[in-house]
């Protein structure tokens, strides 16, 4: 049965989130922990995107399980939609990958900046294999995970259950703030926190004026494809 407007529920919208999020953390760290066990070294790919997957397994669970709670397919509960036309986001990524690279310049070092593309370039060691094992998990897996979660549920959560589109600007701006905040806060990474804070902030405008998650999908794709291929030139430039 689908609920109505003002049905009482045994669980708020926020909650969902905030279980989501916790466990997210424990499945991750449960998980890279088995990883590590497995193969024996932390710094390995198949150990961080073993961590990446079980960070996954809690975001689209609670979704999963929100959806269920509100009597919805997680598809129509949050938005999970796509048209034709939404493949051409997908060309913004690029782009605000160079805008954030000639933001950062004037105010990092180079090597700063480069520190991600040199630890991928340890974990894949030169091997073609590691690396499109990466590369599949980040361009495909985190951009329907992460927007599921963070501008499906999370903004929900704050909007009180109704779709951002539908939400009265207040609760836009507190929606598409606090989905943003999260998001960035999520990837441990302080210097980068700014740009994927304004990444996840365009993801949330997107979702909410289209008023469905496939834009803000193909915009993740793009944006996690460009930084693959820039990151392919460090970790194959010796071999």
């Amino acid at each position: 049965m689908v609920l109505t407007p003002g049905q009482p529920t045994l669980f708020p919208d926020w909650a969902f989130a905030v279980f989501g999020l916790l466990a997210a953390i424990l499945c991750s760290g449960l998980v890279g922990a088995a990883a590590i066990g497995l193969f024996g070294d932390g710094l390995d790919i198949r150990t961080a995107v073993a961590g990446q997957i079980g960070l996954w397994i809690g975001l689209i669970g609670s979704a999963a399980l929100y959806a269920k709670a509100r009597g919805m397919s997680l598809r129509n509960r949050v938005s999970l939609r796509f048209k034709p036309i939404d493949i051409c986001w997908a060309a913004l990524g690029p782009v605000l990958q160079v805008v954030f690279s000639l933001a950062y310049r004037p105010f990092t070092k180079p090597e700063e900046v480069e520190r991600a593309a040199k630890d991928v370039a340890d974990m894949a060691q030169g091997k073609v294999g590691l690396y499109l094992l990466l590369c599949v998990t980040t361009v495909i897996g985190a951009p329907l995970v992460e927007e599921i979660f963070f501008r499906g549920v999370l903004m929900r959560a704050v909007t009180g259950g109704t779709s951002p589109t539908t939400a009265t600007r207040k609760r836009q701006y507190a929606a598409i703030t606090l989905s943003a905040v999260v998001f960035s806060a999520v990837h441990p990474d302080p210097l980068l926190f700014p740009a994927l804070a304004i990444f996840g902030a365009v993801c949330a405008v997107l979702a909410t004026v289209f008023d469905r998650l496939g834009p803000s999908i193909w915009l993740h794709a793009g944006f996690n494809a460009s930084t693959m291929v820039t990151m392919a030139f460090t970790v194959f430039r010796k071999n």
